[in-house]
């Protein structure tokens, strides 16, 4: 009954705030105006991201509180992870606040993005080593490796799901389905601490998903997409990327999505001599609204793959 609760909360508390963030992004005039390279017809609120943050945060604290397993995983193991991965979140919400307000310079969020990066690194969310699973050899990563690899995958995990967020609801839904499978992954083989916190995020982004599927009534904005992304590369170094080798197929899989459009993306406009940080409108989901899916069909396509990835993971993980 303990891992219902950290759900429980954060679908409650996301969901309970939510009217009260689109409130204040009208007031705030944080509205996303329809436009050639924009799928929607009518001016959406965003900063999603602060009642998704909130409901988070919430579930997980009232899981350190109610429970005594994910208490005793938090004191053990994790208090730096946390103040690493609350303050990575933090620094990406406040980013995706202003940006949603008046877009920030690429250059910028990339400076911001990475700074997220180093943080974490410095409270020792990194990719430290690589375990084999014949004979449990465990490899550890000289330093420069180590901070390369670590802020390769924090920034372009990242990204990647910030990438992604072009429909009403597919961000939220995709991330509410990998975080349910994620979480069986992480519960079987013993890391409690990620499990819970992505009980958390699949509560907050179900909360969330009432009011962003289609007909959206509001958006993540850079302030969810980001801080989403941060949280989930995050999670994946804390639990599934600690284990083997073979474990980095696991978020791969399941974040496939996100990782194999942003690839197809960057490869797309460097063929093209464009810079590979303008937005365009050829992303995967767009290719289906192209070829006459209507959004939610589209959306409701992403889902499926998305939990089929997330089976094959894993089935993969055992």
């Amino acid at each position: 009954m303990s891992y219902v609760w950290p759900f429980l909360v954060s679908f409650l508390l996301t969901f309970a705030l939510t009217p009260f963030v689109i409130n204040l992004a009208v007031r705030s005039h944080a509205v996303d105006l329809p436009g050639e390279r924009k799928v929607h017809f009518k001016p959406t609120p965003r900063w999603g991201g602060i009642g998704l943050f909130i409901g988070i945060l919430g579930g997980a604290v009232f899981a350190y509180f109610s429970s005594h397993s994910f208490h005793q995983a938090l004191v053990k193991r994790h208090l730096d992870d946390t103040a690493a991965i609350a303050g990575g979140m933090l620094i990406m919400l406040v980013l995706g606040i202003l940006d949603d307000l008046k877009p920030v310079s690429v250059k910028w969020k990339l400076f911001w993005q990475i700074a997220a990066a180093v943080w974490l690194i410095i409270l020792g969310v990194k990719i430290s080593f690589i375990s084999f699973p014949a004979g449990g050899k465990i490899v550890y990563l000289p330093f420069f490796i180590s901070l390369v690899l670590s802020l390769f995958w924090i920034v372009g995990i990242t990204n990647s799901l910030n990438l992604l967020d072009g429909l009403d609801g597919l961000l939220a839904g995709i991330s509410t389905i990998s975080a349910l499978f994620f979480f069986a992954i992480e519960l079987e083989k013993g890391y409690l601490f990620p499990a819970f916190l992505l009980l958390a995020v699949s509560g907050a982004s179900l909360g969330f998903l009432y009011y962003n599927f289609n007909p959206a009534k509001i958006f993540l904005g850079d302030s969810g997409s980001l801080s989403l992304g941060i949280l989930w590369a995050s999670l994946t170094i804390v639990g599934t990327l600690k284990t083997s080798i073979t474990a980095v197929f696991v978020p791969l899989l399941i974040l496939g999505l996100p990782i194999l459009d942003t690839l197809v993306a960057i490869f797309r406009r460097f063929g093209k001599g464009k810079n590979i940080f303008v937005p365009d409108k050829e992303h995967l989901h767009h290719q289906l609204l192209k070829l006459g899916f209507s959004q939610k069909k589209a959306v409701l396509l992403l889902y499926l793959v998305t939990g089929i990835l997330a089976s094959v993971a894993f089935f993969l993980s055992r």
